[in-house]
Order: C-alpha cells, then sequence, then structure tokens
C-alpha cells in the first residue's frame, strides 16, 4: 500500500461496529498477512475513520447446486438434452456439484440468466472436473445467446474457467456446457 492510498492522518482498519484491527500510518505499511505465495492485491474503501475490504457479492443462484428435485437444479435451465444429476464428485463448495453427462455434439448443458447493473464489468468463474471431452463457461447477453465472452477448458481433470464481460440489458446468461463432443463433466462453486 502506498502512501498516496491514505489521507495524511491515521487510518484505522477493521468492520463497522467492531474495534478497530490496526492502525495505519499515513506512509508505506506492511499488513501482517501473513505468508503468501503470491501476489495479492488489497482493495479498501474509507468510511468516515474505517477503512473496509469490500464484499464479494455472489448473484448466481443455487451456484453450488444443493438444491436440486425433478431432474431439475433450483435456478438453472438445461439447453437441449444433457442428463443432468447431482454429485459429490468435485464439490467445492456445499455439498454437490453438478454432474452434466453429454452423449452428442448438440447436447449443451446448464445456464442461468444473473440479473446485474448495467454497464458495470463482472467476471464469473467456476470449477470443473472434466472426465472427458470437454467443457466451456458461456456468457451471453442476459436473456438470449448474443454471445459475450468465455473460456475453454484444456485436457482432463480438475480446472477453473473464468470469463469477464460488461452486463447490459440487466444481467448476462451464464452457461456451463459441452464444446460439441461427448462430454462428463462435473461443474462446483460458481460466482
Amino acid at each position: 500500500l502506498e502512501a498516496d492510498a491514505f489521507p495524511q492522518e491515521n487510518v484505522i482498519v477493521g468492520a463497522s461496529g467492531n474495534a478497530p484491527i490496526m492502525t495505519l500510518p499515513p506512509q508505506h505499511v506492511d499488513l501482517p498477512l501473513g505468508t503468501i505465495s503470491h501476489p495479492v492485491t488489497l482493495d479498501f474503501e474509507r468510511r468516515g475513520d474505517w477503512l473496509l475490504y469490500p464484499e464479494v457479492v455472489n448473484y448466481v443462484k443455487n451456484s453450488s447446486f444443493e438444491t436440486f428435485a425433478a431432474g431439475n437444479f433450483a435456478n438453472w435451465t438445461k439447453l437441449a438434452t444433457p442428463t443432468i444429476s447431482q454429485s459429490t464428485r468435485n464439490v467445492v463448495r456445499g455439498n454437490y456439484s453438478a454432474r452434466v453427462q453429454v452423449t452428442s455434439p448438440d447436447t449443451f448443458g446448464i445456464y442461468q440468466d444473473v440479473a446485474l447493473t448495467n454497464a458495470v464489468q463482472y467476471t464469473v468463474s467456476v470449477n470443473v472436473y472434466v472426465a472427458s471431452g470437454a467443457a466451456q463457461l458461456v456468457l451471453y447477453q442476459n436473456g438470449g445467446f448474443s454471445f459475450l465472452a468465455s473460456d475453454l477448458s484444456s485436457g482432463l481433470g480438475a480446472q477453473t474457467l473464468t470469463a469477464t464481460t460488461t452486463a447490459a440489458s440487466g444481467g448476462i446468461r451464464v452457461g456451463l456446457f459441452n464444446t460439441g463432443v461427448t462430454s462428463d463433466l462435473y461443474f462446483d462453486a460458481v460466482q
């Protein structure tokens, strides 16, 4: 953190209503974050005497695929004819992942329309275990299939797919699909 990131007085770091965690002088400081093995970026917001780390909000509903009934995941829609089920394989968050099996190149997967603020940039990520075939995370214009951004899996095994776009028309459509080949995919922790 550089000196110009702070006003010319001490800044108290903490959470609203809590006792201060530490006080930072108006100069370069090293935060006591422990051992970090990779670069980290910290974004803070100043509110009065408090310097707060902004909360992360996940706008994707049923993002860890915990709610499943009558052959469908709550808040998710099947596109074409994939076989979908809850699984305990590749669980990153919660108790389940979404298993999406596609038996021909045109059996696609599942999607969700996510309401977001127009003209704001969002990054979407998903953990996927590719047992066979290939997976893709695709972002479309909300309510339709006008392509915005995507990320493709590379090879088999566990990986994270990430795509970034600017929301328009009230949000984006998040698609978890195969990539035109027969596939056995396990998705979890969409955010």
